[in-house]
């Protein structure tokens, strides 16, 4: 078993996970796979290993499944013409959201960050400029978490507790280097693509399809089509009777 592995969308937990609350913590062994990427819908934490304290660093894919909560989560903003909508469509259906930005985009939309925040949404470290974090030195990654972490609270006046790699693409030796910025690492656990732009009508089929209590989702404030399926996505998920929260609501109730 390799002692340093890099976490990618073609990639997936081959081996025992740490159990906190029921929520999903994979460890440090990944293998190769066609998509998958974390546990399917009904999936259970029952058989797996116990403990995966010390075996390397942790990352967080879902929650526990005994909740009806869901982490709805958006990358990559904020954008400009994008993030409103997303954020009017949350305010419509009583919903919060948490969102990963990145540094540079933070500061050149600070009144955006700032709303974003003001709304009661979280706002978490999506590195400062958006590189693959997995191919670059311990240094150049610090320098990443560092900025956007003072961007952030430069700007918006308060400090993110959680972190997602860029691409998730991450080495686990870097999680000391996240640790000490005191951020969780997540990554997610629904993935509609939205990124590859299907089209709005497909990534709201997506999530409906592919969700359930204790999910993280990934989605990004990036792509108009995002922004054209979020009513219809939101909305959908509140009907279905999830409550949609932050990150932090979710994992820490």
């Amino acid at each position: 078993m390799k002692s340093d592995s890099v976490l990618n969308r073609k990639q997936f937990v081959r081996m025992g996970v740490a159990a906190l609350g029921g929520c999903l913590f994979p460890a440090i062994s990944w293998g190769e796979s066609s998509d998958a990427l974390a546990p399917s819908k009904g999936d259970s934490l029952a058989g797996l290993a116990a403990d995966a304290q010390g075996a390397g660093t942790p990352f967080l894919f879902r929650g526990t499944r005994e909740t009806r909560k869901i982490a709805l989560t958006f990358d990559d903003g904020p954008s400009p013409g994008v993030t409103e909508p997303v954020l009017d469509a949350l305010e419509k259906n009583g919903a919060k959201a948490t969102f990963f930005m990145i540094g540079r985009r933070v500061k050149s939309s600070p009144d955006l960050a700032k709303r974003v925040h003001s709304a009661g949404h979280e706002i978490a470290n999506h590195s400062y400029t958006h590189p693959v974090l997995g191919k670059m030195s311990d240094e150049q990654v610090r320098q990443e978490l560092q900025l956007c972490q003072e961007t952030i609270s430069g700007t918006v006046g308060i400090t993110p507790t959680w972190f997602r790699p860029p691409y998730g693409s991450f080495r686990t030796s870097q999680g000391a280097l996240t640790k000490a910025q005191k951020l969780g690492v997540v990554i997610w656990s629904v993935d509609p693509r939205d990124w590859a732009r299907p089209g709005a009508d497909v990534i709201t089929r997506r999530v409906l399809g592919g969700s359930c209590g204790g999910d993280i989702i990934l989605c990004h404030d990036l792509h108009a089509q995002t922004a054209h399926a979020a009513p219809s996505m939101i909305e959908g998920l509140v009907k279905k009777g999830y409550q949609l929260v932050t990150l932090s609501e979710l994992i820490l109730g």
